[in-house]
């Protein structure tokens, strides 16, 4: 005997496979093994590495002894999460810091970078330096954005603080190898 509930749960199959245009039922699903990111003048900047949900799409890049990964977007490379640059002066314009608990990967095989200003100079934690505590007067936001004090939800309050921080490397500054916006084919 066919009951009410059995009843709904057929008419339910029912409408959901027919529902469905007949190319997406039997569509297979696959990846982009041959996806390439290219800059403006066509140059090929790479194959990512890593694509998310969130659409961030991962580059490895090696540059001289560093390898490190930034992620890119049509409009120009960028970090995904923390992005500030730290300074002990009040004006950003002293040695940069990162912070040393996101940053100071000497043990991965790719360093996590922080994209900043100039342009989209990539800085990575400084291997010949520890980290150590340091006394942090101003942050640098990606955009170039200055200000006195510490970041607290990508805004900035007027004391000093400290932080565990590394001191950052400046690598290369991407605006010199590639040109946006990019595109993928």
């Amino acid at each position: 005997m066919i009951t009410r509930s059995t009843l709904g749960v057929l008419l339910l199959a029912t409408v959901f496979t027919t529902a469905l245009p007949q190319s997406a039922s039997t569509a297979s699903l696959t990846n982009f093994p041959n996806l390439v990111i290219f800059d403006s003048t066509n140059k090929k900047v790479g194959q990512p590495s890593f694509l998310s949900t969130s659409s961030d799409v991962r580059l490895d890049f090696r540059f001289g002894q560093f390898s490190f990964y930034v992620y890119v977007k049509p409009s120009g490379f960028y970090t995904s999460g923390e992005r500030y640059l730290y300074f002990q002066d009040g004006t950003c314009s002293s040695i940069p810091f990162l912070d040393a608990f996101v940053y100071n990967y000497s043990q991965e095989f790719l360093t996590p970078a922080v994209v900043n200003q100039p342009g989209h100079t990539v800085y990575i934690a400084n291997p010949a330096t520890p980290p150590q505590n340091r006394t942090i007067g101003s942050l640098r936001f990606a955009d170039g954005t200055c200000c006195a004090g510490s970041p607290i939800f990508d805004s900035c309050f007027g004391e000093a603080t400290t932080y565990f921080a590394v001191e950052a490397l400046p690598v290369i500054n991407l605006d010199t190898k590639f040109t946006p916006p990019f595109t993928t084919k």
